[in-house]
């Protein structure tokens, strides 16, 4: 049992929100999963994946300044 998965979950969709409104179509769909990836040990985690088997290590590089933005003004916003 994840005693954190509503925080969690929050902040996935306040991230997607902000992605959405900063970088329109940049990120795909929340997937819920039954695996913990050891994320039941505290609020506010996740587990984010870049790119896929079709994007490059540049590509996957490129995305890190978008996504420190985005995390940046969610986790300050509040």
């Amino acid at each position: 049992v994840n005693p954190y998965v509503q925080d969690n979950m929050a902040f996935s969709f306040q991230l997607k929100l902000e992605a959405d409104k900063l970088y329109p179509g940049w990120t795909r769909k929340i997937y819920v999963k039954p695996l913990r990836y050891n994320m039941h040990y505290m609020p506010r985690n996740m587990l984010i994946e870049l790119g896929c088997e079709n994007n490059t290590v540049q590509e996957a590089k490129n995305a890190m300044k978008p996504l420190a933005e985005i995390l940046y003004k969610v986790l300050n916003d509040e």
